[in-house]
């Protein structure tokens, strides 16, 4: 009885990603690990990630403070309406990069069930912007390297929020 119980308090701890600022988390097929994903210093805001195996990656934000706003269903967020995943930012996601502030995330998607693209995604607004294509670049769009507030992607610079 006590094994069972220690393996579970260990499995409730440890149910949770947590990641360094500015790390690139990758969830490539390989790399994925399904769950909640907490921003590093705490956000009001986790990434759920879904491992779909052959069919990819998928993400959907949550909002995860307590006394989450207003109890009204048509605002952007509430206490009824915390979770939100729509738009092919969501879809067959290969890496996603937090900002310091916690209000905004930002992926790239894959070619086969998505549009291979890098977005920038405005958490609080709940607004998903797409800053650049692997169609306009002519190849795969990839996350190379993260510096303080700025984002670097197939060698282009992104200015972070």
């Amino acid at each position: 009885m006590k094994s069972i119980l220690a393996v579970t308090i260990f499995l409730l701890i440890f149910s949770t990603s947590s990641y360094a600022k500015g790390e690139v988390v990758q969830l490539a097929s390989t790399d994925c690990q399904s769950g909640l994903h907490e921003h590093p210093e705490g956000s009001d805001f986790s990434v759920f990630v879904f491992c779909d195996d052959a069919l990819g990656t998928q993400i959907g934000i949550i909002l995860t403070r307590p006394a989450a706003g207003p109890v009204e269903t048509d605002t952007d967020w509430s206490l009824g309406n915390r979770f939100w995943q729509e738009g092919a930012w969501m879809t067959d996601v290969k890496q996603m990069v937090w900002s310091k502030s916690g209000d905004f995330l930002y992926v790239t998607t894959s070619q086969v069930y998505s549009d291979e693209s890098f977005y920038k995604i405005d958490l609080v607004d709940r607004e998903a912007c797409k800053l650049i294509s692997g169609r306009e670049l002519g190849e795969s769009v990839y996350i190379n390297r993260v510096e303080e507030g700025a984002i670097f992607v197939n060698g282009h610079e992104f200015k972070m929020k």
